[in-house]
């Protein structure tokens, strides 16, 4: 609203359309029923007298915008009020020092107050510009603000600002905010704790009694706090041995009451619900219903990572017991790599090496890489991860880490969620076993397919029929597509375990990790450079690895193949890997029977024999013939003479060769005709009783 010829005139956007339509101020303006000041347009401001409009519409401006004067000297103060988007911010992001966000009003309250108070801020800044412009001292211009602010409007709806109501609140008010920013404008109200009688004190007694040891109910809770308020029962901290004084939680000087529903209303309390079941709850139970769950992303390529776990079969045998399994799969490929089973309720850590026996015994047979990571449960693997020894220092063992795997990943104990075979388990019960007869179904299974039907006849097997049914369900759970066609379109699990794997090779080194996974024969003798190992016979590959053998006694570690073979045998002396023994082959003795691969065979044989003739010769050369004589005490030992007498074959040479001398036994006298010495034992003997 301006002056125009000296009288007040809307401009058009204040009475078109708040006033009256677009259609109507052309028709009034065509027919001479109102006055403008232009056509507009071009930046032309359209300007229109008040009183120029009939009587109808001028009542309209007055109940719209009150008194056209007034208006006119206040719109330029509300001109100055400006939206402030760094206090809408500020406020959406304030919490409470009970760490609770302001509600939507309590925002938009405080922004508002935010805008007014830096339009008041910019005119106290300039007072002499203030007058100028407003044409008005600043004892009126208080005057004026106090009006305007009781009278807000935001998009020409009212709005109660809450602003103070007197100018001197006003300025304490300014003070706060030039001091402490957009927070001295927060009511301290929010944060008060004294009007409440369920204070943040008395909320934690509330929680305190609801976690007793016998986990009492809300009603509970309420009559031991009535209890204590009228001082029939004390509350001791167990810990410091403190009593609580009831003085300390009184109202107004005075004890107080809660009922159920307010003890209902805090211990439901978001967080405080999870304090309290962590109190209250197994540990199980709080971590499904309060711990967040660690969010994975499965492998890209298999054997990157295998885990491992045990349970029931769901059959049972005639005994009326359900055998134990294990099973080992890879996380990737999510297919079975092994299996074992026994016919007992509850595993054993000898399972264990089994399975992982098994499990190299494939990547053997198939060539594969040797996994990189595994996972395991807490129960019986930790016996396996190594132990010190008496010098304290620590023996590596199956599981640990860098023997085996390059990483040995321990779960936590009773958190199924962090294995992965759970899942995996699931999957083959409720996709596979639960298809064949006598499947054992959880009583109180949520899914009524899944749910045990107490009335149907109960189905027993022996232990080899549940053997065959497990690996029938292994079987089809790892032909079967894998869960992730997107990821492997086209592909079973097998073949994705087969043919995915992580291009980082690791081979296996079995002369190292045999003596973790192999089956072990504590004693075995080399002869012949041969040892029998579980009635079959192992060559050392060569005669050099003699150089290094202390003695005859090894132990040996051996592993059986796919077909139930031991192929070779790795031998250990004092824990110390010595050298690899190979299965001995045999060839057909008749010449009439005997093939290709016999000759190859027998010609192997024959050379093994050839060497060990060149060791004996090659070892006989570093010796040098030696003689004795009887040394003279008187003479210098440079004055005696030595006879050197030759080591020659037993055949050519004809002395110390042993012959019986009729039946009392001994050495008969022997004489040599090439030598020309004659043994005589009656003479051997006088020499050496004068040496004595």
């Amino acid at each position: 609203m301006k002056f125009y010829l000296g009288k007040p005139a809307l401009e058009y956007h204040e009475l078109v359309p708040k006033i009256m339509s677009d259609g109507n101020y052309r028709l009034m303006k065509m027919r001479g029923r109102l006055q403008a000041s232009c056509a507009g347009g071009n930046g032309r401001e359209i300007l229109v007298p008040i009183d120029s409009l009939p009587k109808a519409y001028q009542e309209l401006v007055h109940q719209e915008l009150g008194d056209p004067y007034t208006h006119i000297a206040t719109t330029p103060i509300l001109r100055m009020i400006v939206r402030d988007a760094a206090a809408e911010k500020y406020y959406s992001a304030y919490k409470t020092p009970k760490n609770e966000h302001l509600s939507y009003l309590h925002q938009r309250l405080y922004t508002r107050q935010a805008e007014w108070i830096d339009m008041i801020n910019r005119i106290s800044a300039d007072k002499y510009a203030a007058k100028e412009v407003l044409r008005m001292d600043m004892v009126r211009l208080k005057e004026v603000i106090m009006h305007l602010y009781r009278n807000d409007k935001i998009n020409g709806e009212p709005f109660d600002n809450k602003l103070p109501g007197s100018w001197r609140q006003m300025e304490r008010l300014i003070a706060a905010y030039r001091k402490e920013g957009y927070a001295g404008l927060v009511s301290k109200k929010l944060c008060n704790q004294n009007t409440r009688k369920v204070s943040d004190k008395v909320e934690a007694l509330i929680l305190s009694l609801y976690c007793q040891p016998h986990n009492p109910y809300a009603n509970e809770v309420c009559r031991d706090f009535a209890a204590f308020m009228l001082q029939e029962k004390h509350i001791i901290d167990l810990t410091t041995g403190e009593a609580f004084e009831p003085e300390e939680f009184y109202v107004d000087g005075r004890p107080w009451m809660l009922d159920e529903r307010t003890v209902s209303y805090y211990i439901n309390k978001p967080l405080n619900k999870a304090v309290v079941d962590n109190y209250r709850l197994s540990k199980k139970q709080f971590e499904d219903r309060h711990r967040p769950f660690m969010r994975r992303i499965a492998p890209q390529y298999a054997l990157s990572k295998i885990t491992m776990d045990d349970t029931s079969s769901p059959f049972k045998m005639y005994n009326k017991v359900r055998p134990a399994t294990y099973k080992v799969f890879d996380v990737a490929s999510t297919a079975i790599i092994a299996m074992v089973m026994v016919p007992d309720e509850r595993p054993n850590a000898g399972m264990i090496r089994e399975l992982l026996r098994k499990m190299f015994a494939l990547i053997i047979t198939k060539g594969w890489n040797v996994p990189m990571e595994i996972e395991y449960e807490h129960a019986l693997n930790r016996s396996l991860t190594g132990k010190k020894n008496e010098q304290g220092v620590h023996e590596a063992d199956i599981l640990t880490a860098g023997s085996l795997f390059l990483f040995s990943t321990l779960c936590a104990p009773k958190n199924p969620r962090e294995k992965n075979a759970e899942r995996m388990i699931k999957v083959i019960k409720y996709e596979f076993q639960k298809l064949h007869e006598g499947f054992l179904a959880r009583p109180f299974n949520r899914t009524d397919a899944n749910r045990l039907n107490e009335d149907k006849k109960e189905v027993l097997y022996t232990f080899e029929e549940i053997i065959q049914i497990e690996e029938q369900c292994a079987d089809g759970y790892n032909a079967a597509p894998h869960p992730h066609q997107d990821k492997y379109p086209g592909m079973s699990r097998w073949q994705v375990l087969e043919q995915q794997q992580n291009p980082q090779k690791r081979t296996l080194d079995l002369k190292h990790t045999i003596q973790w996974i192999g089956h072990k024969t504590p004693r075995t003798t080399l002869r012949r450079g041969e040892v029998m190992v579980n009635g079959n016979y192992y060559r050392i590959p060569d005669w050099d690895s003699l150089q290094g053998m202390n003695d005859d006694q090894f132990t040996a570690f051996w592993l059986r193949d796919e077909q139930g073979n031991v192929p070779g045998v790795y031998l250990y002396q004092d824990g110390t890997f010595v050298t690899e023994a190979h299965l001995v082959e045999k060839f057909q003795q008749a010449k009439a029977e005997q093939t290709a691969e016999d000759l190859m065979v027998l010609a192997g044989q024959r050379h093994f024999r050839k060497g060990f003739d060149n060791m004996i010769e090659a070892k006989k050369g570093t010796l040098v013939p030696l003689g004795t004589v009887k040394a003279d005490k008187t003479a210098p030992i440079s004055t005696v003479k030595a006879e050197v007498v030759g080591v020659e074959d037993a055949d050519e040479m004809g002395v110390m060769v042993p012959e019986m001398a009729g039946k009392g036994g001994g050495y008969g006298t022997k004489t040599t005709p090439k030598h020309g010495y004659v043994y005589d034992p009656e003479e051997a003997r006088n020499r050496a009783l004068s040496d004595i």
